[in-house]
């Protein structure tokens, strides 16, 4: 905010694969917004059992 960067920042790698774009970041993240994958099917019903618990 100020404008200071430290220098360990501006010589930062990683290993991590990353999107190459923002774009295809968000399109990324709403790929089975509509028709959730079976791993996230899984999650849906897990944390609604959890929620049904907490009751």
């Amino acid at each position: 905010m100020r404008g200071d960067l430290h220098q360990e920042c501006v010589d930062y790698t990683t290993d991590v694969p990353l999107f190459e774009s923002g774009a295809a970041a968000a399109e990324h993240g709403v790929a089975e917004l509509f028709e959730p994958g079976e791993r996230a099917q899984n999650t849906i019903e897990k944390l609604i059992r959890l929620r049904q618990l907490d009751r």
